[in-house]
This record gives structure tokens, sequence and C-alpha cells, in this order.
């Protein structure tokens, strides 16, 4: 039996990056969950059947760990039994639950390794969402949205009745009224629970990227371009203007919006050194132009993965 919903994966996937929680998805969006006898009974699903294993194996459950382990263990089945691609997500919206045994509660003691950082910027609907956890997953590094910290200061302002105005205006009324232009990267990096290898996808300002080197990062920048009409179309066709159209803006709107943005900083971070920048290429053609690049520092080199045990 197939499951899945485009739309479902994309708005689910947004809305838990904003909320601060630890999200699982059997599949990433745009794919279908897939389930097989050959697993075993009447049928089990090729993630729960490869997560279940996985458990049984390491006995935790921790989400740096995991995602990794299982998008091969997943991937392992689906080419066993001949079934299409289904690549599982694991992702955590704040780093001090990235290193936490889901099973257990307890904090995970990670191997010590080079303080790397894979830093995604560019202006909104470029693919950052999208690029930035294709990279983990294929890495191993763990992805953080700077974005979800932002969200946690603007909800809770909200929520207290301090704030209605957008997110956007939030962080010039207040996020950076006194100056603290860094204050969601140090946000971020006290959340931190000891992960050296991170995939930080959103930075807006040249500041972040220097409190991050601060902080002893080596930086990997990579800056998404598109031009603000191939955005914009992106934009009409996300969830959020699909399902509340009424919120949507036209194209003056967007560009006007994508000129507040360009005056924080955002442009001088595709001319800090040793950035990459990817114009208007596909996913699939970015990520692998991310991996070349972390390949050629050393960041990473292509693994066949471990060996999974065969269905039952």
């Amino acid at each position: 039996m197939d499951r899945g919903s485009t739309r479902f994966g994309e708005e689910t996937r947004g809305i838990a990056n904003q909320s601060g929680v630890i999200s699982i998805f059997g599949c990433s969006v745009g794919e279908v969950c897939r389930e097989s006898k050959e697993l075993g009974g009447d049928g089990h699903g090729v993630f729960t059947w490869a997560i279940a294993n996985m458990l049984t194996d390491e006995r935790r459950l921790v989400p740096v760990l995991a995602s990794t382990d299982l998008v091969r263990r997943v991937a392992r089945v689906c080419a066993d039994l001949g079934l299409p691609p289904q690549t599982p997500e694991v992702g955590a919206s704040s780093l001090k639950f990235s290193a936490v045994d889901l099973l257990t509660g307890a904090e995970v003691a990670l191997a010590t390794r080079p303080k790397r950082m894979v830093l995604i910027a560019g202006p909104p609907h470029t693919g950052k969402s999208t690029v930035g956890p294709r990279v983990a997953r294929l890495t191993g590094f763990a992805a953080q949205e700077m974005s979800s910290y932002a969200y946690g200061r603007w909800r809770h302002a909200h929520e207290a009745g301090a704030y209605s105005n957008s997110i956007q205006k939030f962080m010039e009324d207040v996020v950076w009224r006194d100056g603290e232009y860094d204050a969601i990267a140090a946000d971020l990096l006290e959340s931190n629970s000891g992960i050296n290898e991170l995939v930080v996808l959103g930075a807006r300002r040249p500041e972040e990227v220097e409190m991050f080197i601060a902080a002893g990062f080596d930086i990997q920048l990579v800056y998404l371009y598109s031009d603000s009409r191939t955005r914009f179309e992106r934009y009409l066709n996300s969830v959020p203007v699909q399902t509340t159209p009424d919120y949507s803006v036209g194209l003056e709107e967007f560009v006007r919006r994508d000129l507040v943005e360009y005056s924080w900083g955002l442009p001088q971070l595709g001319r800090m050194w040793d950035s990459r920048i990817v114009v208007n290429e596909s996913v699939d053609d970015a990520v692998s132009t991310v991996a070349n690049c972390l390949q050629r520092r050393g960041w990473w080199r292509p693994e066949s993965g471990p060996v999974v045990p065969q269905p039952a």
C-alpha cells in the first residue's frame, strides 16, 4: 500500500521547524512510504522495519546519529526489494535535543571531532531548507535552521501579546534593536550540547558568521542564488500560499521583502572568504556541488554504509 502526501509532508516539516520539536518522517517530501510482505507478517513498512532493527541493534535513538543510519538502512532495503527510493528524515529544531537519547532522555557524549560548519545562506526560496538537510544526511552532520530560533523568539512574544507584526519586522524592531546582530547565532550556539559538525541554514548577517568563527568553527559558506522572478514562482507554489492564498503577496511586495533582507547584509555573505556560490542549480546538482566541495576539503568522503540485516 502506498501512503503519502507531498503537501502534507512539506507543511508538517515546516511546522516542526518552527515549533521546537523533534520530527521523524518515514520519507522525504515528494516520496511515498513503502510496505512489503517480504519484510514478514502481513507486510511491514520499510521505515518501520528499518527503525525497529536500528533500535534493536543500537538500543538508543539519538537524532544526530540516527538520521544517516536510517537513510542507509532504508536505502538498502528498498534496493534489495526493488522498491522506489525512500529517504527518512530525523530532525530536531534545537540542537539541545540533537544529542539526547529519545528512549532514556539521557544526553549522549559524542566523539570529539574538529568544529566544522557548512553554512548555507541565500535569499528566500532558493532551496536552503531542501539542500541543507540532504547535505546533512549525506555527511552525517547535524542540520539546524536559524529560523527555528528566530521563530521561537517571535512566537514567545506573539503569544504573550508583546508583538503583533511580522517576523521580519520583529527582527528589526526587537531582536536587533540594540545592535545585537548576532543574537540568533548566539541562541543556536547556546543550545548546542557538544555537536561539532553542523549544517546551518539561513544566516542573514555577517555578524552571525563572525560569531560562529569566534566559537571555533571552521566555516564552509555556501550561497544559493536564484533571481527574484524564479524564487517568486517557487513562493507561489509553496504550501503556505497554496493553503492560505489570502495571505499571499504579489511580486512587488515579494521583491520589497527581498530588499529588506539584502539590507541586513545578505549579499555580503556571498562575497566572504572561501564562499561557494551556487546559481540556479537543481536540488540534486546543488547537493552534489556542496558534497564535492566538502570532499575536496577533506570533511567528507563517500561511504558504502554499514551492512544492513536482510529481511526475515
